[in-house]
Parts: C-alpha cells; sequence; structure tokens
C-alpha cells in the first residue's frame, strides 16, 4: 500500500526513496545509538540535530535512508559510514570516539565540573573555559581528564598546569586572572561593567553607546574578537583604554537629519488631515 510523507523542511532528497518505505520524522533533537528501536528499511527524516554513538554502525545501515536538515554529530570511526548512509543539508561534526560530548556553545572548568569529573576525554565543539583561579587542577589532573576541542580560554594562574591536557592542534588563549570571558554579544552599560568587571574577553561584537562615555575611562583591559561599534566622538577615549585589542572599528549611523517644511509647504495650524481629507477648523 502506498504510504504518504509529510515532511516541514526547506530541502528535502528523497530520490532513493522506495514508495513501499515507511518514513519517521524527528523534529528537533535525536540520538542514535546500539539501543535505538527501529523499523528496518524505514526512512529518517531529523530537521534539528542527529547524535551518532559511536556504537551505532548496524543501526545506520538498517535504515533505507537518513536525511538531515541541520547537523549530524558523528564519531569519527563512523564518519565515512555517515557519509554514506545521509543525505545532510547543514553541517557534520566529527568528535572522537572515546570522548563525552558536552553540548552548548563552550563547556566551563571549575569545580562544579571537577565534582563529575572521570578519566574520560570531554569535548566540547567550539571552545573550553577556564578562567576560575580557584579551580584545583592537581585534582583535575589527578582524576585523569583530558579534554578536546578547537579553542581553549584559559586564566594565567591555570595555563601551565592545564595546557598538558589539551591537544597540540588545540588554539590556547591566555588571559589575566580577573577578566571575564563574555561568551556573546555585549552592550557596554553601567550595569555590565558591575555584572563583569573592568577586564573584558568579548567572544562576540562589542556596542559602546554615546552615553557610555564616561564608562570607557574604567575599563582596564578589552578584547573583542569580534567588531566594535561606538559614536565618532567616543573613538580618542576608546583608543585610551590601557590594554586594548579589538577587529574591526565601526561608527554609528547617524540618524537622518528632519527634512524641514518649505514656507509654500507649511500646514496651516487651522487644517488637520485625516486619511487624506482635509478638515477645516
Amino acid at each position: 500500500m502506498k504510504k504518504n510523507l509529510n515532511v516541514d523542511a526547506m530541502i528535502l532528497d528523497l530520490r532513493n526513496v522506495q514508495e513501499d518505505a515507511s518514513a519517521g520524522v524527528i523534529n528537533g533533537k535525536f540520538t542514535l545509538n546500539a539501543a535505538s528501536q527501529i523499523t528496518a528499511g524505514q526512512v529518517l527524516v531529523v530537521n534539528g540535530k542527529l547524535t551518532i554513538a559511536p556504537d551505532a554502525a548496524e543501526v545506520l545501515q538498517q535504515y533505507s535512508g537518513i536525511v538531515v536538515n541541520g547537523k549530524i554529530y558523528c564519531p569519527q570511526s563512523l564518519s565515512a559510514l555517515v557519509s554514506t548512509c545521509c543525505t545532510l543539508n547543514g553541517k557534520l561534526v566529527v568528535y572522537p570516539d572515546d570522548a563525552v560530548i558536552l553540548p552548548g556553545r563552550s563547556a566551563k572548568l571549575d569545580n562544579t565540573f571537577l565534582l563529575r569529573a572521570q578519566n574520560r576525554v570531554y569535548w566540547n565543539e567550539r571552545l573550553f573555559l577556564a578562567v576560575e583561579p580557584k579551580l584545583d587542577t592537581a585534582a583535575l589532573a589527578a582524576k585523569g581528564c583530558r579534554f578536546s576541542t578547537p579553542k581553549a580560554i584559559l586564566c594565567e594562574s591555570l595555563a601551565a598546569a592545564l595546557a598538558p591536557l589539551f591537544p597540540d592542534s588545540t588554539e590556547l588563549v591566555i588571559v589575566q586572572d580577573g577578566t571575564a570571558v563574555v561568551d556573546d554579544d555585549l552592550e557596554l552599560t553601567a550595569s555590565a561593567l558591575r555584572r563583569y568587571g573592568s577586564r573584558l574577553h568579548v567572544l562576540g561584537d562589542v556596542t559602546i553607546p554615546a552615553e557610555s562615555a564616561d564608562l570607557l575611562a574604567r575599563v582596564e583591559s578589552l578584547h573583542v574578537t569580534g567588531e566594535v561599534q561606538l559614536p565618532e566622538e567616543l573613538e580618542d577615549a576608546f583608543y585610551a583604554i590601557p590594554d586594548l585589542e579589538c577587529g574591526k572599528v565601526v561608527h554609528e549611523a547617524p540618524l537622518p537629519p528632519e527634512t524641514p517644511f518649505m514656507d509654500d509647504e507649511k500646514p496651516d495650524p487651522d487644517t488637520v488631515t485625516l486619511s487624506g481629507f482635509q478638515l477645516t477648523l
């Protein structure tokens, strides 16, 4: 019997699917491992994120096809098989087979992480942060923790102890103790300085509004990976920050001036226009 497949997706390639194939559609996050219960010959469509465990090889091969509109997290050992079995409209991210996946934009190493740490490799797709000087690095190393990630930001007092726990391929960025790392865009306001302090490392863009002119003198250190937007009149004060490193600096576009009425275009003070009709008072 013919089966209908209804999919809410921008791009869907089902050229190799037979009419008698059943389909499962997942909107959001889905994980495949050896314990996953599937129907052989089924088509899997994931609109979101598909995470594949290292033990999922047999499960993958039971599907007639897998279509992912989003992102696939795949262990290194299965990357070739995934490329064969899956049609991907998005990004393939490969992680070490033996790693614990830490989700999120970044993973934070602190004493709370230390409580659950084990003799494992921990992986984050983007970034590890270790900027709390109170972290017990000796205890972390004693547990046998290792970390895999493209980039790690470490405070100076932790750098020597933590650097050996990352592979040589990881970019290590060292910041001074007491520097707040902001993993987002930032608007320089009084509340932002109260929250983060005067030493800032921003992994995004920074906006400095005109009303924050007096705050620039309070900033001791500012490192920005993105661009900085500020009014042109604040440029001198901005470049006077003692420890400054940033990408592109752009100026706020001024608001267009109001166009004055010509004498013969001034509205009659005794006339009101309502939806194109003039009412004389």
